[in-house]
């Protein structure tokens, strides 16, 4: 009996071993994958960004269209078309 505790101890030691192995691993893992998580998500908002700067511009362009009859709206049109341009 005393040497089944025995055995039991040692088999512990090594199960907790072997837990602290995959611990360490799943640490390093999390850590390499949160880099390039952050990095997914900020390409993901600049995606977003340039989908509603698209869509303004599309609009200026529908705008200034319709608009070219009236030289007034079409500069201010015009303009806010030049503005969009630079973002």
């Amino acid at each position: 009996m005393k040497s089944n505790i025995l055995g039991m101890e040692g088999n512990m030691e090594y199960l907790l071993e072997k837990i602290m192995s995959v611990q360490s691993r799943s640490d390093s893992v999390n850590t390499s994958l949160f880099e390039k998580r952050e990095h997914i998500e900020k390409l993901h908002r600049t995606c977003n960004l340039l989908r509603k700067v698209q869509i303004l511009k599309n609009v200026c362009q529908v705008y200034i269209y319709y608009c070219k009859h009236d030289d007034f709206i079409s500069r201010i049109i015009y303009t806010f078309h030049d503005f969009l341009f630079w973002f």
